[in-house]
């Protein structure tokens, strides 16, 4: 995961840690630049990034309704289970 911005609270339930033993070991890509940076930044850099090391080009592509809705059924579908796994694991019956 890349973090754009700081606050472990979120992530905290996937790694199994409380915030304070993670405070020092997780940074986000605005706290090491010094100011805020946005999706659209950060997802242009990595593209870039991408394109350079692999030489390749990207082409833009618009989803189809169905398609993205497709996608976040599958997404919500995949961090239910997640969530449902940690806390069985964290917290077991």
């Amino acid at each position: 995961s890349i973090l754009m911005r700081g606050g472990s609270e979120r992530i905290v339930k996937y790694l199994l840690a409380s915030p304070d033993a993670l405070e020092d070991r997780i940074t986000s890509v605005s706290a090491e630049l010094g100011r805020p940076v946005g999706r659209g930044d950060l997802g242009m850099s990595v593209a870039a990034a991408f394109s350079g090391m692999f030489g390749i080009e990207w082409e833009p592509l618009r989803l189809s309704e169905r398609d993205e809705a497709e996608i976040a059924g599958r997404a919500l579908a995949k961090r239910r289970e997640t969530d449902e796994r940690i806390a069985g694991e964290v917290c077991p019956p």
